[in-house]
């Protein structure tokens, strides 16, 4: 046993000695790429390529190092957004510990949001921040009003500290029901702490409604940090402003009170059903010699709280009514003479119905088509083809690719004015 935990510890020191370095090398190519993007740019804005032959940066980084235009621009980009002063050979002192891929990966994302992403993100987790932020660009201005005015009259006067701690321990149940635990009696703001951030770190995403979505950056070492996703507006508090606009949410007014009881006098709603976990497999015997297997990869630091969805009251099981039968022959020989008679007059008049369709049909004129003539296939095929431009345009458009969005447009232009010939020519 003792020999294990030594080697356990020994694999621990190799890892973290291999990671410091890989880390060492990722800054090395974060300054190289900083450093590449400064040399692009004073290319570009001085006259040093004049005597080289090539008319502009894009086309000596394409001829000397085969760099794609696009390559070129994310160079320049990177300089911009992370060198020191934001024009310079040298990488910003707050984007030390990113490494290239994470930086790349961010660049796309608003200032405000970049400067409240913490260091310790995977680039899986920053991708997970950049879906986030996408989908609230797709919310209109007019949908936020309308949630804003939906909300308690009581609620809409609240700070927006408040807000976001509402919605946030209202779509994360969970967190609700372990910050209750420990602010009754005692408001023990360190468990608190853990509990938010439990692996020192924790990026917190909630839907505010009629505000959008906000970014929350928890870090035991530094103050909270809200970002608005929508407008980048930010703003910094302190632990101790964050656990008290907690505790006004979730902690118990006195000893017998129940977790449903304060989640409905907070929510006004049924506290959600704790889903019961699976038991767990009785572990396995270690064999001597058994290959070391990866360590299991740690929870997201980041979190998108999702709204909890109420369960619809179930519907309550209508007994069918019963309908006393007659069983005196007299009653049934009368009611199985009505119904005959009701099934011969419908049959009578389905047959005067048709007589009088067939009729309409004789004097009807026939069919015109679309736009007043019988063959449409010459119309329906140009309108197609419209229609499958109409939606390369809009894709062009979305990947910025305006050569071949141009080059559409003028086909779709010459279909248009087909449509018309067409038209002139069976309507006059």
């Amino acid at each position: 046993m003792l020999e294990l935990t030594e080697r356990s510890e020994e694999y621990s020191q190799e890892y973290l000695a291999f990671k410091q370095e890989f880390d060492t090398e990722l800054n090395k190519a974060a300054d190289g790429f900083v450093k590449i993007g400064y040399l692009l740019r004073r290319a570009e804005e001085s006259n040093v390529l004049e005597t080289s032959g090539y008319r502009n940066v894009a086309e000596f980084a394409a001829a000397e190092y085969g760099l794609s235009k696009d390559v070129v621009s994310r160079y320049i980009n990177i300089n911009k957004r992370y060198s020191e002063g934001g024009y310079s050979p040298v990488l910003a002192e707050r984007y030390h510990g990113f490494g290239m891929a994470k930086l790349a990966e961010m660049l796309t994302l608003p200032q405000a949001i970049v400067d409240t992403i913490p260091e310790e993100l995977s680039k899986t987790e920053i991708r997970e921040i950049k879906k986030e932020f996408d989908e609230e660009q797709g919310v209109t201005d007019i949908e936020i009003a309308i949630e804003a005015a939906g909300q308690p009259e009581e609620q809409r006067e609240d700070t927006l500290l408040t807000k976001v701690v509402r919605a946030w321990l209202h779509d994360i149940p969970d967190d609700f029901r372990r910050l209750s635990s420990v602010i009754y009696p005692d408001y023990d703001i360190d468990a608190m702490m853990d509990i938010i951030a439990p692996d020192e770190t924790r990026v917190i995403i909630v839907r505010v409604p009629g505000v959008g979505k906000l970014m929350m950056t928890c870090s035991i070492s530094a103050s909270i940090k809200i970002v608005t996703m929508r407008t980048g507006e930010n703003r910094q508090i302190s632990w101790e402003d964050l656990c008290s606009a907690a505790s006004a949410i979730c902690a118990r007014r006195y000893p017998d009170e129940g977790i449903e009881d304060v989640w409905a006098r907070t929510y006004d709603d049924p506290y959600p059903e704790e889903k019961k976990e699976e038991p767990k497999p009785e572990p396995r015997k270690k064999v001597k010699n058994e290959e070391k297997k990866p360590a299991k990869r740690k929870e997201s630091k980041v979190t998108v709280a999702k709204p909890v969805k109420k369960e619809e009251p179930k519907k309550q099981y209508e007994k069918p009514a019963i309908v006393e039968m007659h069983h005196d022959p007299e009653v049934l020989e009368r009611d199985a003479e009505e119904v005959k008679n009701a099934a011969e007059a419908d049959q009578e008049e389905s047959a005067h119905q048709k007589e009088g369709t067939e009729e309409q049909e004789t004097y009807a004129p026939a069919s015109t088509g679309y736009l007043g003539y019988t063959d449409n296939s010459e119309y329906e095929a140009t309108l197609e083809e419209l229609r499958d431009d109409m939606k390369d345009l809009a894709k062009y458009f979305e990947q910025k690719d305006y050569s071949m969005a141009k080059q559409t447009a003028a086909v779709m232009n010459t279909e248009i004015e087909s449509l018309l010939k067409i038209m002139e020519k069976h309507n006059g």
